[in-house]
């Protein structure tokens, strides 16, 4: 796994460590809107470990967030089970901690066809279905640096890890849902988040929880 912190000139106060998607790099951060926060994003699930103290961030900042974000919140689920203590508030957006499940996340025989027909096409296709823009989805053709290659081999890294790992039967405190989602059906993210979380549902949020849609950082001010 990859852990990059974005530096800016002035520390500010709080800090969001974000778990981006599948098949995402840095480019992610900056359609998405955290506040007036540093964040330090976590991508390419291949490998799992932390590189370095997690901890150590907690008396550099006021308040330390969780965001994770589509498979994101899978892997922050089982990845940061013992930080618990550490976030003021942790948010899941457009997933869920099963991942891969008929009823609780992707469909199964979904996500095997996105394995078996993933191609340059193919990415460019799940970039405008994840944010139904044109332009947004040139721009995630444009600037992702992954070669097809990492992606392809990180969709099985993927359902691997997921299927060898326990996972948590509760972790987050809120599950942001986007009624326009066509990867994780809204449906199955509602049927699984009920009784686990505080759920926020966007009706016109597609699976990206892109700015012009909606305001993580307004979401952390209002739940954290």
């Amino acid at each position: 796994m990859i852990f990059e912190t974005r530096i800016v000139q002035d520390r500010r106060d709080e800090l969001v460590i974000f778990f981006s998607g599948w098949g995402m790099d840095r480019a992610a951060t900056k359609l998405i809107d955290f506040g007036d926060r540093d964040v330090a994003q976590c991508y390419d699930y291949r490998e799992l470990s932390w590189p370095g103290d997690i901890r150590s961030y907690a008396t550099r900042y006021s308040k330390i967030h969780l965001v994770a974000w589509s498979m994101g919140v899978a892997f922050a689920a089982r990845m940061c089970e013992e930080l618990t203590d550490l976030f003021a508030l942790k948010l899941a957006a457009g997933g869920s901690i099963p991942g891969i499940d008929d009823a609780y996340g992707i469909q199964v025989d979904a996500y095997q066809a996105t394995i078996d027909g993933m191609t340059e096409k193919g990415r460019s296709r799940f970039h405008r279905r994840i944010t139904e823009d044109r332009q947004l989805q040139a721009t995630l053709d444009d600037t992702n640096g992954r070669s097809l290659e990492d992606v392809q081999e990180e969709l099985v890294a993927i359902r691997d890890h997921l299927a060898a790992q326990p996972q948590a039967e509760s972790f987050f405190d809120v599950a942001l849902i986007g009624g326009r989602d066509r990867i994780f059906p809204p449906e199955n993210l509602q049927n699984y988040w009920q009784g686990r979380a505080n759920i926020h549902f966007a009706d016109d949020m597609p699976h990206m929880p892109l700015a012009s849609k909606i305001s993580i950082g307004e979401l952390i001010g209002n739940y954290g």
